[in-house]
Protein backbone atom coordinates (compact mmCIF):
# COMPACT_ATOMS: atom_id res chain seq x y z
CA UNK A 1 0.00 0.00 0.00
CA UNK A 2 1.34 3.40 -1.00
CA UNK A 3 -0.24 6.86 -0.70
CA UNK A 4 -1.65 8.55 -3.76
CA UNK A 5 -1.95 12.33 -3.89
CA UNK A 6 -5.03 13.93 -5.40
CA UNK A 7 -4.66 16.32 -8.33
CA UNK A 8 -7.07 19.06 -9.33
CA UNK A 9 -8.58 21.47 -6.81
CA UNK A 10 -7.04 20.73 -3.42
CA UNK A 11 -8.21 22.72 -0.37
CA UNK A 12 -6.14 20.98 2.29
CA UNK A 13 -2.70 21.84 0.89
CA UNK A 14 -1.42 25.33 0.17
CA UNK A 15 1.45 26.00 -2.23
CA UNK A 16 3.26 29.33 -2.34
CA UNK A 17 5.85 30.17 -4.96
CA UNK A 18 5.83 26.59 -6.23
CA UNK A 19 6.69 25.21 -2.80
CA UNK A 20 4.77 23.63 0.05
CA UNK A 21 3.32 26.29 2.34
CA UNK A 22 0.89 24.54 4.71
CA UNK A 23 -1.61 21.71 5.06
CA UNK A 24 -4.86 21.39 6.98
CA UNK A 25 -4.97 18.71 9.66
CA UNK A 26 -8.64 17.85 10.06
CA UNK A 27 -7.98 15.84 13.23
CA UNK A 28 -6.41 18.74 15.14
CA UNK A 29 -8.27 21.47 13.21
CA UNK A 30 -5.04 23.37 12.59
CA UNK A 31 -2.92 24.52 9.68
CA UNK A 32 0.56 22.98 9.76
CA UNK A 33 3.57 24.63 8.12
CA UNK A 34 6.27 22.29 9.44
CA UNK A 35 7.58 20.08 6.61
CA UNK A 36 8.85 17.55 9.15
CA UNK A 37 5.28 16.96 10.38
CA UNK A 38 4.13 15.69 6.99
CA UNK A 39 5.48 12.10 7.25
CA UNK A 40 3.63 11.56 10.52
CA UNK A 41 0.42 12.91 8.99
CA UNK A 42 0.70 10.78 5.82
CA UNK A 43 1.47 7.64 7.82
CA UNK A 44 -1.55 8.25 10.05
CA UNK A 45 -3.73 8.41 6.93
CA UNK A 46 -2.20 5.17 5.64
CA UNK A 47 -3.03 3.44 8.93
CA UNK A 48 -6.60 4.77 8.74
CA UNK A 49 -6.97 3.30 5.25
CA UNK A 50 -5.62 -0.05 6.43
CA UNK A 51 -8.00 -0.08 9.41
CA UNK A 52 -10.96 0.86 7.18
CA UNK A 53 -10.27 -2.28 5.14
CA UNK A 54 -10.20 -4.39 8.26
CA UNK A 55 -6.56 -5.29 7.75
CA UNK A 56 -3.66 -5.70 10.15
CA UNK A 57 -0.54 -3.69 9.22
CA UNK A 58 1.67 -6.63 10.18
CA UNK A 59 -0.15 -8.87 7.67
CA UNK A 60 0.15 -6.49 4.71
CA UNK A 61 2.79 -7.41 2.14
CA UNK A 62 4.31 -3.96 1.73
CA UNK A 63 3.40 -0.62 3.28
CA UNK A 64 5.18 2.45 1.97
CA UNK A 65 5.38 4.69 5.00
CA UNK A 66 6.53 8.28 4.52
CA UNK A 67 8.85 8.07 7.52
CA UNK A 68 10.89 5.44 5.69
CA UNK A 69 13.51 7.02 3.48
CA UNK A 70 13.55 3.98 1.20
CA UNK A 71 9.85 4.39 0.38
CA UNK A 72 10.48 7.63 -1.58
CA UNK A 73 7.05 8.84 -0.42
CA UNK A 74 8.38 12.25 0.63
CA UNK A 75 10.13 12.68 -2.71
CA UNK A 76 6.83 11.86 -4.36
CA UNK A 77 5.03 14.40 -2.18
CA UNK A 78 7.64 17.07 -2.94
CA UNK A 79 7.23 16.49 -6.67
CA UNK A 80 3.46 16.57 -6.20
CA UNK A 81 3.42 19.97 -4.47
CA UNK A 82 6.06 21.57 -6.72
CA UNK A 83 5.04 20.22 -10.12
CA UNK A 84 1.42 19.09 -9.98
CA UNK A 85 -0.29 21.73 -7.87
CA UNK A 86 -0.75 25.36 -8.82
CA UNK A 87 -0.02 28.17 -6.39
CA UNK A 88 -2.89 28.47 -3.95
CA UNK A 89 -2.48 29.99 -0.53
CA UNK A 90 -4.04 32.33 1.99
CA UNK A 91 -1.54 34.18 4.22
CA UNK A 92 -1.54 32.53 7.62
CA UNK A 93 -1.81 34.31 10.98
CA UNK A 94 -3.02 37.58 9.46
CA UNK A 95 -5.68 37.91 12.16
CA UNK A 96 -5.70 37.17 15.86
CA UNK A 97 -7.23 33.95 17.13
CA UNK A 98 -8.19 34.06 20.79
CA UNK A 99 -8.32 31.22 23.31
CA UNK A 100 -12.02 30.35 22.92
CA UNK A 101 -12.36 31.04 19.21
CA UNK A 102 -13.55 27.97 17.29
CA UNK A 103 -10.98 25.83 15.50
CA UNK A 104 -11.87 26.53 11.88
CA UNK A 105 -10.12 26.14 8.55
CA UNK A 106 -11.08 29.68 7.53
CA UNK A 107 -9.18 31.18 10.46
CA UNK A 108 -6.04 30.40 8.45
CA UNK A 109 -4.00 30.37 11.62
CA UNK A 110 -1.27 28.30 13.20
CA UNK A 111 -1.37 30.40 16.37
CA UNK A 112 -3.78 30.89 19.26
CA UNK A 113 -3.53 33.45 22.05
CA UNK A 114 -3.75 32.20 25.62
CA UNK A 115 -6.55 34.60 26.59
CA UNK A 116 -9.92 35.97 25.52
CA UNK A 117 -10.94 39.60 25.32
CA UNK A 118 -13.29 40.36 28.21
CA UNK A 119 -14.37 43.14 30.55
CA UNK A 120 -12.12 43.48 33.57
CA UNK A 121 -9.91 45.70 35.66
CA UNK A 122 -6.75 47.16 34.10
CA UNK A 123 -5.64 48.89 37.30
CA UNK A 124 -1.96 47.92 37.23
CA UNK A 125 -1.62 48.48 33.51
CA UNK A 126 -3.14 51.95 33.88
CA UNK A 127 -0.75 52.78 36.71
CA UNK A 128 2.30 51.80 34.65
CA UNK A 129 1.06 53.62 31.53
CA UNK A 130 0.28 56.80 33.47
CA UNK A 131 3.70 56.71 35.10
CA UNK A 132 5.56 56.39 31.80
CA UNK A 133 3.65 58.52 29.31
CA UNK A 134 1.54 61.65 29.12
CA UNK A 135 -2.13 61.20 28.27
CA UNK A 136 -1.63 62.30 24.65
CA UNK A 137 1.31 59.97 24.00
CA UNK A 138 -0.33 57.13 25.89
CA UNK A 139 -3.46 57.32 23.75
CA UNK A 140 -1.38 56.90 20.58
CA UNK A 141 0.10 53.50 21.36
CA UNK A 142 -3.01 52.31 23.18
CA UNK A 143 -4.96 53.12 20.03
CA UNK A 144 -2.44 51.05 18.05
CA UNK A 145 -2.92 48.08 20.38
CA UNK A 146 -6.69 48.44 20.11
CA UNK A 147 -6.54 48.49 16.30
CA UNK A 148 -4.70 45.15 16.34
CA UNK A 149 -7.16 43.52 18.75
CA UNK A 150 -10.11 44.86 16.73
CA UNK A 151 -8.60 43.41 13.54
CA UNK A 152 -8.37 46.80 11.83
CA UNK A 153 -4.58 47.12 11.66
CA UNK A 154 -4.18 45.41 8.22
CA UNK A 155 -6.49 48.07 6.73
CA UNK A 156 -4.96 50.98 8.64
CA UNK A 157 -1.33 49.99 7.97
CA UNK A 158 0.26 52.48 10.34
CA UNK A 159 3.84 52.23 11.52
CA UNK A 160 4.65 53.32 15.08
CA UNK A 161 8.13 54.19 16.33
CA UNK A 162 9.07 54.56 19.99
CA UNK A 163 12.01 56.91 20.40
CA UNK A 164 13.64 58.92 23.16
CA UNK A 165 16.39 58.81 25.75
CA UNK A 166 17.08 55.61 27.74
CA UNK A 167 14.92 54.77 30.74
CA UNK A 168 11.74 56.44 29.49
CA UNK A 169 9.61 53.30 29.18
CA UNK A 170 10.01 52.32 25.55
CA UNK A 171 11.10 48.76 26.27
CA UNK A 172 8.44 48.37 28.98
CA UNK A 173 5.65 49.12 26.53
CA UNK A 174 7.17 46.93 23.84
CA UNK A 175 7.43 44.01 26.30
CA UNK A 176 3.75 44.47 27.17
CA UNK A 177 2.87 44.37 23.47
CA UNK A 178 4.96 41.21 23.01
CA UNK A 179 3.08 39.52 25.86
CA UNK A 180 -0.28 40.60 24.42
CA UNK A 181 0.50 39.18 20.98
CA UNK A 182 2.74 36.22 21.73
CA UNK A 183 3.71 34.46 18.52
CA UNK A 184 2.34 37.22 16.29
CA UNK A 185 5.36 39.50 16.43
CA UNK A 186 8.86 39.25 15.00
CA UNK A 187 12.15 41.01 15.68
CA UNK A 188 14.38 42.63 13.08
CA UNK A 189 17.48 44.82 12.96
CA UNK A 190 16.50 48.13 11.36
CA UNK A 191 20.03 48.87 10.19
CA UNK A 192 19.93 45.70 8.09
CA UNK A 193 17.16 47.19 5.92
CA UNK A 194 19.41 49.74 4.21
CA UNK A 195 22.96 50.89 3.69
CA UNK A 196 23.93 53.26 6.50
CA UNK A 197 26.14 55.29 4.15
CA UNK A 198 23.22 56.20 1.85
CA UNK A 199 21.71 59.64 2.39
CA UNK A 200 18.16 58.31 2.47
CA UNK A 201 19.07 55.74 5.15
Amino acid sequence: MTPEFQCGRVRDIMVKGGRFYAFWNEDTKTWITDWNSIPEFIDAEINKAIAARGLEPSLCNKIYYARSGDSQVMNKFKNYTENQLHDYYIPLNSKLVFKSDPYERDNYSTLRLSYDVAEGSTYYFDKIAEKLYSKTEREKWMWAIGSIIAGDSPKIQKFFVFYGSPGKGKSTVIHIIEQLFEGYYSVFQSEALANKTDQFS
